[in-house]
C-alpha cells in the first residue's frame, strides 16, 4: 500500500513537472519570437530613415484604398514603401516587384511633420502581437528629414 502512495504521489510531482517545462518552453518560444519581431522592426526602420535622409528630391506620399505609399526619389529611380494592413513593402524601384520587408503589422501611418525650419517624417509602426495578454506593446516611432530641395506631397485619395 505505501508503494501505491509513493507511486501515485511521484506520478502527480513528474506531471505538474511536465506542464511547468511545457509552460516556460511555450513562454520562451513566445520571447524568442516577439524579440526577432522588435529587432525586425528596427532594421526596418533604419532602412526607412537612410532612404529618407538620402532622397534627391521631396518624398511623396499617397493613400488609396487604405494603403499609404510613400515615394523617396533616388536618382532617376523612386524607392517606394507601402503600408498595407497586414504588412509593409519595398519596391527598390519602379521597374522591381514590391518586396514584403515586414509582417504582422497592426497598424502603420508615414506622416508629414512639419517644424520651423524643416520638414521631418515620422512613422508611427504598430505590431502584431501572438499573446493574449500583452506585457509589452510593441509600438515603434522612427524620424527622419529629407534634404531640403522643396515642398513635400501628400495626396489623400480615399
Amino acid at each position: 500500500m505505501d508503494c501505491l502512495i509513493y507511486m501515485g504521489l511521484l506520478f502527480l510531482i513528474v506531471s505538474m513537472a511536465y506542464v511547468v517545462f511545457y509552460r516556460g518552453w511555450d513562454n520562451s518560444l513566445n520571447l524568442r519570437r516577439g524579440a526577432d519581431q522588435i529587432a525586425s522592426a528596427l532594421s526596418v526602420g533604419e532602412r526607412w530613415r537612410e532612404d529618407v535622409r538620402s532622397a534627391t528630391g521631396p518624398p511623396r506620399a499617397e493613400t488609396t484604398n487604405g494603403e499609404q505609399i510613400l515615394s523617396l526619389p533616388h536618382g532617376k529611380d523612386q524607392v517606394a514603401y507601402r503600408s498595407s494592413p497586414d504588412a509593409v513593402c519595398r519596391r527598390a524601384n519602379d521597374a522591381s516587384a514590391w518586396i514584403e520587408i515586414l509582417n504582422r503589422v497592426k497598424s502603420s501611418r508615414m506622416e508629414l511633420e512639419p517644424r520651423q525650419k524643416v520638414t521631418a517624417w515620422r512613422w508611427e509602426l504598430e505590431l502584431k502581437t501572438r499573446q493574449r495578454k500583452r506585457r509589452l506593446q510593441p509600438v515603434f516611432t522612427f524620424k527622419a528629414v529629407p534634404p531640403q530641395d522643396g515642398p513635400a506631397t501628400v495626396v489623400d485619395a480615399r
